[in-house]
């Protein structure tokens, strides 16, 4: 289960400043421009505290967590690796490491 307010603390306790969350409106807009339904605790984390906010935030571990508004799907961010995998553009990345390090 999904632990948001210690996720919350923890994130604050290493000085990041939180946005607020999203809104509802946002995150009908994020599934209807994908045409997708976010997972109810997706959802909840949206509305809690919509990642990290700006690009760039990390955590100690140069994780950032990005806002709904930044996702993108995989097909959109890896089209050259998704040509043998269905469905890539009801997949979305949410995150990165090392500020976006290729791989």
């Amino acid at each position: 289960m999904l632990d948001l307010p210690r996720l919350v603390a923890h994130w604050s306790s290493h000085g990041i400043d939180l946005p607020c969350g999203a809104t509802e409106e946002e995150i009908r807009q994020f599934e209807s421009k994908h045409n997708v339904v976010l997972p109810t605790d997706m959802r909840s984390y949206f509305q809690a505290v919509n990642g990290m906010g700006e690009c760039g935030v990390m955590d100690e571990d140069m994780i950032s967590f990005w806002r709904i508004q930044d996702l993108i799907s995989v097909a959109d961010a890896l089209p050259d690796r998704t040509g043998d995998y269905p469905n890539t553009r009801c997949y979305f990345m949410f995150a990165d490491h090392s500020i976006s390090l290729p791989t």
